[in-house]
């Protein structure tokens, strides 16, 4: 008979098997979201959000003649492929649209937890692999906004799961998978049909291929010739990740259907410089979101999340390189750090250099976090294998607080040993009494 302890111990297994682990991550992510969705409140652009998902079901329904949606000059330029699940899941489910709409943006969150925990051990291995998901669930900044906030949330998912499939695709160059170029082209539809920014993925997707084809130009042991590796490319990577993205944001932007061209370079003009501006709060002033100093994105940065992710961005590429160096030779570990790291530096950069309109603190950004926990959790699985054999305990201590979030741990902290002070003189003013009392008696 199977003893109870390997009982536990296959069911461990299970659930830590690599191949396993990402449904088994998602569902638990999604558990947690069904115990808590129905208890957050309304964000305030939520009922806006909802009217254009409305809105664009009555265009389709009614085979483009209501035209409802294109009315806002300015919700026209966001895409409403979630706002249209949204609504459409009130003909299914039980509850009101807000509960509706928070159950689909905590799943879709949800979908990012997981994205992050693939792009993670597909880079630096199956611990980080566990690392990153545990860190992007034990950070507030993500896990809030996974209730109430649908356009970073999907924006940040589809995101995480471009780089996935960016990673995916320059490790099997100069092989290509049609499946791995239908997971771009869906997942940077995905992003783009909340927040316009996700086009970046794109680019980077390009820089990429760029590389790709010119370090393998010059290789002289290159067994095809490039033409027969750039027709491969065209066929089997562009055709079909070009192909289900278009499909994706005709769908999820009706205002893209008058003059797709012309429309998209609009879209993309507007939201590189936001003309509309509004008052927000930065070192105890107000300041125009139009004309904010180049310090606010930094400074806010740095206030959200923990001080350990800036410390990862710094030293990801170098460690992993340090920690990886037998494998240099493979040109393709050299550029999946640097696209990760480009992939936080590059949007954060463009946006101070280009003086952006920025409101909500870093919350247009949230779509980096996950990034940072990947190169969060490379950092500290590689510092922990360096320190294991040289300071065990230094290395066990580091694991547990080194990446927490520095001010929950200070306050608790804090709060602990208060309430141990506050204690020890309570058994000392107890004790005093008490010797009084025997002085009398």
């Amino acid at each position: 008979m199977t003893s109870f302890s390997e009982k536990i111990c296959r069911g461990v297994t299970l659930v830590f098997n690599y191949r396993t682990w990402p449904f088994v991550l998602f569902a638990g992510a999604a558990g947690g979201v069904f115990a808590v969705f129905a208890d957050y409140g309304m964000s305030a652009d939520e009922w806006i959000h909802q009217q254009q998902g409305l809105g664009a079901l009555k265009y389709y329904l009614t085979f483009f003649h209501d035209k409802t949606v294109l009315a806002d000059p300015v919700m026209r330029m966001y895409g409403t492929l979630l706002d249209m699940v949204s609504v459409s899941l009130l003909w299914i489910l039980p509850f009101d649209p807000y509960d509706t709409r928070h159950l689909l943006i905590g799943l879709v969150g949800a979908l990012g937890v997981v994205g992050t925990s693939r792009l993670a051990g597909l880079s630096a291995g199956r611990p980080a692999a566990y690392l990153s998901a545990a860190l992007l669930l034990l950070t507030p900044s993500y896990v809030g906004h996974s209730f109430i906030n649908m356009k970073d949330v999907a924006m940040a998912a589809g995101y995480i799961w471009s780089l996935y499939f960016i990673t995916k695709a320059i490790q099997q160059f100069p092989h290509f998978s049609v499946s791995t170029a239908v997971g771009l082209g869906a997942s940077v539809g995905l992003s783009v049909s909340t927040r316009f920014a996700g086009v970046l993925p794109l680019f980077y997707a390009s820089l990429a291929i760029l590389w790709l084809l010119i370090s393998y130009a010059r290789n002289p042991e290159a067994q095809r010739p490039l033409p027969f590796v750039i027709k491969q490319l065209a066929i089997k990577a562009l055709l079909p990740a070009s192909g289900v993205f278009v499909f994706l944001i005709l769908i999820a932007m009706p205002y893209l259907h008058g003059n797709p061209i012309i429309r998209f370079n609009e879209i993309v003009a507007t939201f590189s410089h936001y003309p509309y501006g509004m008052n927000v709060l930065f070192k105890g002033k107000f300041v125009l979101s139009t004309a904010l100093p180049m310090t606010y994105l930094p400074v806010y940065t740095l206030v959200k999340l923990p001080l350990s992710y800036s410390v990862a961005f710094v030293l990801a590429v170098p460690l992993a390189l340090y920690f990886r160096r037998d494998r240099l030779w493979q040109r393709s570990e050299v550029l999946i750090w640097c696209l990760i790291v480009f992939a936080v530096a590059f949007p954060i950069g463009y946006a101070i250099i280009g003086r952006s309109a920025i409101t909500d603190e870093m919350r247009y950004f949230l779509f980096i976090v996950p990034v940072l926990c990947v190169l969060s959790s490379a950092v500290l699985m590689n510092a922990y294998k360096y320190l294991r054999e040289r300071a065990p305990l230094a290395a066990s201590v580091g694991l547990i607080t080194l990446f927490s979030y520095e001010s929950v741990f200070i306050r608790t902290s804090t709060f602990i040993i208060t309430n141990l002070l506050k204690l020890r003189d309570m058994k000392a003013t107890t004790g005093s009494r008490h010797s009084v009392r025997l002085s009398k008696h």
